[in-house]
């Protein structure tokens, strides 16, 4: 990595300085004005570095906004998912759809997101496989069907990618990513530079709008079987030494109590 970097001048890297923040390169969450006209600085040499060497590594290119840098780390983008899919090795006749965007409110009737039902099917070395998946994505009022059916079809990409490779791959867009719009859905304030955080932030509202959902299927009656399963916890990544983590007590795991009663106990205690 260090000799990455060394190769990696300030001079080498003025064309790729160039790519940032358009669509023909790449987009970041700085150095655009954001919903209230706001602009951060863009993002220095040494940030877009980094992020374009796990870019690289992963097979992402600067271009065709393949990836987006979000608070300073690199996140795959719906174009570079849909074509490391595509041009897996042995995988032919990729198809993809997702249905209309169920949107879920909460007490006060508020949009904070939608459910949407997602499907793909294709062939790899002549086998048929497929794959469906209910995602949950959020929003608001503003946000209308294009965008809901955008964040499912970029997350539906990523779960074919990791079944694909068995690879996890960071995903997301700038544009989604807006800081004081998720400090408002949350009501807390969150450290955005540590990414296990922030899948926990999307975790708990993923959690709130699936409890929103499974509510109003409990009002018409609908059995709990059939009711949509919770979204599991995010698991925090080991660090090493290097990084002195802060450190945290993990919970034991009741082995009495059915998985559905876990999380949703973990979630109330988590946004109380």
């Amino acid at each position: 990595m260090s000799e990455l970097r060394q190769l990696l001048t300030p001079e080498v890297m003025v064309p790729i300085m160039e790519l940032m923040n358009s669509p023909l390169g790449f987009l970041t969450d700085r150095g655009r004005p954001n919903w209230k006209g706001e602009m951060k600085d863009p993002y220095p040499v040494d940030t877009v570095r980094d992020a374009l060497i796990e870019a690289t590594l992963r097979g992402f290119h600067p271009v065709g906004n393949e990836f987006n840098i979000i608070a300073e780390r690199f996140y795959a983008a719906k174009a570079g998912l849909r074509r490391k899919v595509t041009s897996f090795p042995g995988l032919t006749d990729f198809i993809d759809n997702c249905g209309v965007p169920k949107v879920v409110r909460d007490h006060e009737g508020k949009e904070t997101g939608a459910l949407v039902e997602c499907a793909a099917t294709w062939k790899l070395n002549g086998v048929v496989k497929s794959l469906t998946r209910t995602f949950a994505c959020k929003g608001d009022k503003f946000a209308g069907a294009d965008s809901y059916i955008g964040k499912a079809t970029r997350k539906l990409l990523a779960t074919v990618y990791e079944r694909l490779s068995g690879i996890s791959t960071p995903e997301g867009e700038a544009d989604e990513f807006d800081l004081a719009s998720m400090k408002q859905a949350s009501g807390s304030e969150v450290d955005y530079n540590d990414e296990h955080e922030r899948a926990m932030q999307q975790w708990r509202i993923d959690c709130e709008a699936m409890q929103n959902y499974n509510a109003r299927l409990k009002e018409q009656g609908v059995p709990e079987e059939e009711w949509e399963p919770m979204p599991p916890m995010p698991v925090q990544a080991e660090v090493t030494q290097e990084a002195s983590p802060k450190p945290a007590e993990a919970e034991p795991e009741p082995t009495a109590v059915p998985w559905r009663e876990v999380v949703v106990t973990q979630f109330n205690t988590l946004k109380g």
